[in-house]
């Protein structure tokens, strides 16, 4: 099947020096009239993407945040489009799952976007506000070492990243339900480029592209060995290596037995909603903070510190675990339930991330 794209090359920003770095998103942000007093900036480089963190005072911040410095991500893809005038149409979807997702799945907010090359540093990009915190994997260690120093196993913090992650994907499932299983699109009618004050959200949706077997398009509540079938089976006239052969016929062999299995009962043969599925669940793309909760002699309760009083004495009660962001959304689709519900096994699975008896009690 042809691509729906044109043909990529490399991209040449960021440069290597960074100080060249700060001159251009400087003057990025001076021409789409984004921020000004662009400081402290550092690169980052992902699988595909080079990100580049920085410090500005917002010409026209969020409410809160007048005057205040703002840490921000600017998110460039490592490949451009041979065409310059090409717009970038996984720019343009990504920018508009933030937007519409928003808080009911903690992602990060979009600042400024565009899809196009018509800008300072001639490429595609996001920029979205920094996500506070640390990722899962610093937390563990930090639970880690204080088990080797202390000799002392408390699993309430575990407990705590492991509710949180649960009550994720339970908003998730309750947030978001589609009449199709398939890929996202942007709308038509969205902007190629605007920074939030732009206000053009009224002008961004986020349509599903169904699967189709066929020329049917796959409506949700399939079985899930109906949904599997059906993929195989449009899979079947695909060229494929021997290697990638004998995969696939031992997936159509398991698929059939699942398919005329007398197990009524089998979570293949549920009906399955469509819900959004999350291509990178891991604990990097999970950013947590922790915060001491104390005692509030006026309400009974455990409380963050600035809602107590300042006459009382501060009574330590508990740890509150606190889920500020899921990242890593590039490549989302909507899939049956079955498959996007993947539990977070790294939570208690073998290995460093956590001593043995935490793993234990938190399974």
């Amino acid at each position: 099947m042809a691509s729906r794209h044109p043909p990529l090359v490399t991209n040449p920003f960021p440069p290597d020096d960074l100080s060249s770095v700060q001159t251009m998103v400087s003057r990025l942000c001076q021409e789409i009239r984004f921020a000004t007093r662009i400081k402290n900036c550092k690169k980052k480089s992902g699988n595909n993407n080079n990100i580049i963190i920085f410090t500005c005072i917002m010409d026209n911040p969020p409410e809160g945040y007048e005057g205040c410095v703002v840490s921000c991500v600017l998110r460039t893809s490592k490949k451009k489009y041979q065409t310059p005038d090409c717009h970038d149409i996984d720019v343009q979807t990504m920018t508009a799952f933030y937007h519409l997702v928003g808080e009911d799945i903690i992602v990060p907010c979009v600042l400024a976007y565009d899809c196009t090359y018509d800008n300072y540093i001639k490429c595609s990009y996001t920029i979205q506000k920094m996500v506070s915190g640390q990722d899962l994997p610093e937390h563990y260690r930090r639970l880690n070492d204080q088990y080797i120093e202390d000799k002392f196993a408390d699993c309430e913090d575990g407990k705590g990243f492991a509710g949180a992650m649960a009550t994720n994907i339970s908003n998730r499932e309750n947030a978001f339900q589609f009449e199709h299983y398939g890929f996202f699109q942007a709308g038509d009618n969205m902007a190629l480029k605007s920074i939030s004050t732009d206000r053009h959200s009224d002008r961004i949706s986020l349509p599903i592209i169904p699967f189709t077997t066929g020329f049917l398009p796959m409506q949700a509540n399939f079985t899930a060995i109906e949904f599997i079938t059906d993929l195989l089976e449009a899979q079947e006239t695909h060229p494929r290596n021997s290697l990638q052969e004998e995969k696939y016929r031992k997936l159509v062999d398991i698929a059939l037995y699942i398919q005329v299995s007398k197990e009524v009962n089998h979570p293949a043969h549920r009906a399955e909603p469509s819900l959004l599925w999350h291509p990178n669940y891991q604990p990097r793309k999970m950013m947590f903070t922790m915060e001491t909760l104390y005692y509030n002699p006026e309400t009974g309760y455990s409380e963050p510190d600035e809602d107590i009083p300042a006459h009382y004495e501060r009574e330590e009660m508990e740890m509150y675990t606190l889920l500020n962001a899921v990242l890593g959304w590039e490549g989302v689709l909507a899939l049956p339930r079955i498959m996007t519900r993947c539990p977070p096994y790294f939570v208690w699975e073998e290995g460093e991330l956590l001593n043995a008896r935490d793993r234990a009690d938190i399974k």
